[in-house]
Parts: structure tokens; sequence; C-alpha cells
């Protein structure tokens, strides 16, 4: 491969660790709106706004992320740990995507459950990549 295309791959995956924290805040922000909303029968413009801004971001999010992981060494159980924290947050970037593309269909119950299958893939993705990056046992540390 040319040597420019993979520092270039290798450089813009360095980004993954600053993009993830947006699309995280903005889905479970969007799924606790959501869930208001149904609960208190309120309505509202913001969801759609955390859908598209948390969709879009875990797209980004992902791609960065495959960029960041490219030629990388892992072995054993930090391999494990990529594959887990890899596909977990491409499935939340594909599930986000859809959700956002089907916001309209949805029952504003249906569009609160999908928003928190797409919080709980979010949430476990970020638990496998902070396990990458402090260990994982980084939960049990004091």
């Amino acid at each position: 491969m040319d040597q420019i295309l993979y520092n270039s791959i290798k450089y813009i995956g360095k980004f993954h660790l600053m993009v993830i924290h947006f699309p995280i805040a903005f889905l479970l922000a969007g799924g606790l709106v959501q869930w208001y909303q149904v609960i208190y029968k309120k309505g509202g413009s913001l969801v759609p706004v955390l859908l598209w801004f948390g969709a879009v971001g875990a797209a980004a999010a992902a791609t960065i992320g495959w960029m960041y992981a490219y030629d990388s060494v892992y072995f054993g159980e930090d391999d494990n740990l990529l594959f887990w924290h890899r596909w977990l947050g491409t499935g939340t970037a594909i599930l986000a995507l859809t959700v956002l593309s089907l916001r309209n269909k949805l029952s504003p119950k249906a569009l609160a459950i999908a928003l928190t299958l797409c919080a709980g893939l979010v949430t476990a993705a970020a638990h496998f990549g902070a396990s990458l990056v402090y260990g994982p046992d980084f939960l049990m540390k004091f």
C-alpha cells in the first residue's frame, strides 16, 4: 500500500478517541428524552436532532475506529476485546442510522425502545473500548 495512504489512515484513526464521546452522549440523551416524552405524553423536536447527531457521530466514530485499529497488533485477550468493541461499535452505527431513517415511521414508544437498544449497544461498545485502553479489570481497580 502506498505509504502516504497508510500514514493517512493511521493518522485519521487517532481522532477516534476524541470523536467517540459525542455519539455516546447524543444517543443516550435521545433515548432518555424520548422515554420522557412517552411517559409524560409530551411532544418535542429535540429527539430527532439528538438522534441525527448521535447516528452520524456513531458512523464517523466507527469508521475512524476501523482506521485506528488498522494494522494494529492485538493478541490474546486484547484481540478478543478489540473484536467485541469493533463489532458492537459498528452495530451501534448501523442501528442508529437505521433508526434515524425510520424514525418517522415508528410510534413514539417504538422509537424509545429502538433508542434504548442503541444506548445499550453504545454502552457495551464503550465498555470494551475502555477495557482496551485501561485494561479488562478497570472497573474493579481503585
